[in-house]
């Protein structure tokens, strides 16, 4: 019976380590990095990771996130601030807005702080925090509706992103989620393929995001409460704002911010990535142009 339990238990090590070595072999899974969380607000990746996401390679650099990070004091800084668009991690580096500003312009030099998820109270959050070491003759914050929205823990509570409770006038909790599980999972591949694809499952209480139903009115009430807090909060005259994906009365909003705005209507088919709607080499190379040519030669 010994025996027959030995056969058995070597059977699923070796079968398991196949496993997780066929998994790593063929990148069947994403490569996420890891994040931490400093000054208790803010989400940056840990250092010195680097991995493959859709076949594009990403790397994470000494600031902490995965793009450029170039600074330069001679007035030719450009600073761009954005979710998972601007962070462009399905696409390669050189394939970033960015690059392809400097591509334009070998003068520029780009720093871009991005993220998935980011809210454009964080977009704050992290320009004030970063902007003396950056020291930005041009900020661009590249803005979609959802930005606004999540800004807003009145509306649906996001633990693991910077909100701020309009009812209160202050930030709220910042939490890492799940950090341990996670940590687990991307280290052991094997498992979190059975994750990815819904072999496995996972249930847990912590971090649960409270969500509400708002009507239109209640929303424009909210966001102009938001835009309230923020020219109470931040300094904006300095910043450019380049929206895209947004309604009339939300670019509207943004324009009590400040006077360089401009809103692209609509990416063409071409522009982006076909099975998950974020924007391709031409569609960062678009973004590139409009932000070169509407709010860096323009000035």
């Amino acid at each position: 019976m010994k025996k027959f339990l030995s056969k058995i238990l070597i059977f699923l090590v070796v079968n398991i380590i196949l496993f997780e070595l066929t998994v790593r072999l063929f990148n069947l899974t994403n490569d996420i990095p890891q994040r931490n969380l400093i000054d208790d607000r803010f989400q940056i990746y840990k250092k010195n990771q680097k991995g493959v996401f859709k076949n594009a390679k990403w790397e994470v650099n000494d600031f902490g996130f995965l793009g450029l990070s170039d600074i330069d004091y001679e007035g030719n800084q450009v600073l761009l601030i954005g979710d998972s668009y601007l962070e462009n991690m399905m696409n390669n580096i050189n394939c970033n807005v960015g690059n392809h500003m400097k591509l334009i312009d070998k003068k520029l030099k780009v720093f871009e702080i991005a993220r998935s998820g980011m809210t454009l109270i964080e977009y704050f959050e992290f320009y004030k925090k970063f902007k003396q070491t950056i020291n930005p003759t041009n900020t661009v914050f590249i803005v979609n509706s959802n930005d606004i929205y999540e800004s807003i823990s009145n509306i649906n509570r996001y633990p693991d992103r910077i909100q701020v409770n309009l009812n209160e006038n202050k930030i709220s909790k910042v939490d890492l989620k799940y950090p341990n599980l996670k940590k687990i999972l991307y280290n052991i591949k094997g498992l979190y393929y059975l994750y990815y694809n819904q072999f496995l499952n996972f249930n847990f209480p912590n971090l649960k995001s409270s969500k509400k139903i708002i009507n239109t009115a209640t929303n424009k009430e909210l966001i102009r409460k938001l835009i309230n807090y923020i020219r109470d909060n931040y300094s904006t005259e300095e910043i450019s704002f380049l929206c895209y994906n947004m309604k009339n009365y939300e670019i509207n909003s943004l324009k009590m911010l400040s006077e360089n705005i401009y809103h692209i209507e609509e990416f063409s088919k071409n522009e982006l990535i076909e099975d998950d709607r974020h924007w391709n080499c031409l569609g960062n190379q678009k973004v590139a142009e409009i932000i070169y040519n509407k709010f860096i030669i323009s000035k």
